[in-house]
């Protein structure tokens, strides 16, 4: 057995890795928002199929992916990093009001808060660092402001086999 504690993905990749001298490891697959830095360095140490670390990592900070994005010329909303002390309340109206604020380092929509006016977005980027503090992140880390998307949001969750998508989960929200 391993403890694998999720905010030392490269140590706990190690001890996993150290698991296959006692019985063949076939596969590491992280199957949440956490485990999926140390299944790609469990993967990558046992020369496994994974998911590069550094990719993975990217998806684990929303400034870093919106960051990879771009430089792919993907389409996206307009968006602002908030350092702390930063001019929360220009920041929104630069990308366009209304606004979503969101910590970069939560998942699954949690701290993710939309603002409709420039004032607005003040409180809530404090009510945001209030959540991390909540979470045990720092209420210091950078947010991400980001221009509002209307419509349905839709998440797909899913898994390839022998390199063939395999949907798993769909969940539409309103």
């Amino acid at each position: 057995m391993a403890v694998v504690d999720f905010d030392q993905p490269e140590a706990s990749a190690q001890r996993i890795a150290a698991l296959a001298g006692l019985s063949p490891i076939h596969a590491v697959v992280g199957v949440d928002d956490q485990g999926v830095l140390t299944a790609a360095h469990a993967g990558e140490l046992l020369g496994l199929a994974h998911n590069p670390p550094d990719a993975v990592a990217a998806t684990r900070n929303k400034i870093d992916m919106r960051s990879v994005l771009a430089s792919w010329d993907v389409p996206q909303p307009r968006f602002a990093v908030a350092d702390q002390g930063a001019d929360v309340a220009r920041l929104a109206e630069e990308v366009g009001l209304p606004c979503v604020i969101k910590p970069v380092s939560l998942s699954a929509g949690t701290g993710v808060i939309r603002a409709d006016t420039a004032q607005e977005a003040l409180c809530v980027a404090e009510r945001v660092r209030g959540i991390l503090s909540n979470h045990d992140r720092s209420a210091g880390e950078p947010l991400l402001v980001e221009h509002f998307v209307a419509g349905a949001e839709v998440s797909l969750e899913g898994a390839a086999t022998q390199r063939e998508p395999r949907s798993a989960r769909r969940l539409r929200q309103a």
